[in-house]
């Protein structure tokens, strides 16, 4: 299931980024998604999968912007104050420009995660996950408004070449075959 889920998100993540490190040349999906069929039958590699899915996916919505300030208090310390761990929001609801609400939520995510023993908890994590990658497409996808501006633009002055998303070394040392 976590497998199938990753390649739904996939898709529809990595067309909001330009630098994917985790589908790219590096291989690190294609290891992920290897170690997840085929060896995936205790808790701990189940957890594990799930943790580096969760770095996988933070890392293709560009982590948290430098702004953001760094949290003041450990996941540990959150969990035990009664007032604090009501205050942290692990779900995504508003428009968000990064996959967790704050600092904290993601700290508190991992602790939870990395503390858990039963395939439950785990599942609820997934599923946390999946929830705040779809609210993160949701509210960073392109509007039908920008894809008519840019198509109504006039090109007349400049060279006629395709333009894509990016181009690979190929394409950018032949520019002018292309």
């Amino acid at each position: 299931l976590m497998v199938k889920r990753e390649q739904e998100l996939y898709v529809s993540i990595k067309s909001l980024t330009y630098d994917n490190t985790w589908g790219g040349k590096c291989g690190a999906r294609n290891i992920w998604i290897a170690s997840m069929r085929d060896g995936c039958h205790d808790l701990q590699t189940v957890k594990t999968g799930l943790i580096t899915l969760e770095d996988a996916f933070f890392q293709l919505t560009d982590g948290f912007p430098d702004s953001m300030a760094a949290p003041k208090r450990c996941a540990k310390d959150i969990l035990d104050d009664v007032n604090m761990r009501f205050d942290v929001e692990l779900e995504s609801i508003e428009k968000n420009s990064t996959l967790w609400n704050s600092r904290e939520s993601r700290e508190v995510f991992l602790h939870i995660i990395q503390e858990s023993s039963t395939t439950g908890f785990l599942a609820l994590g997934l599923d946390l996950i999946i929830r705040n990658c779809w609210a993160y497409v949701n509210a960073n996808k392109p509007t039908g408004n920008t894809r008519r501006a840019v198509s109504t633009t006039d090109t007349s002055s400049a060279p006629s070449t395709r333009s894509t998303r990016r181009m690979n070394a190929w394409q950018q040392a032949n520019q002018d075959w292309y």
